[in-house]
């Protein structure tokens, strides 16, 4: 489970640097007019579930929770 857990956070940190990366050049994976008219109400519950999971991965990374991982 923690290393389920452990990817899921990996990608959603990935994302969230990917779109970091694109908004300093201009662009950005919310920009787009295309997602903003279809689907307004997806980009702000988005952005907050790959911020929470920035912050995870920062506490993961400093308590080193998958260290010992046996089950792994």
């Amino acid at each position: 489970m923690k290393k389920i857990i452990g990817t899921i956070v990996w990608l959603l940190t990935a994302i969230g640097a990917i779109n970091w990366g694109l908004t300093a050049m201009g662009w950005g994976l919310f920009q787009f007019k295309l997602f903003m008219v279809t689907m307004p109400w997806l980009i702000k519950p988005t952005m907050y579930v790959v911020g929470l999971a920035g912050v995870l991965s920062v506490v993961m990374f400093f308590t080193g929770m998958f260290k010992d991982c046996e089950s792994c």
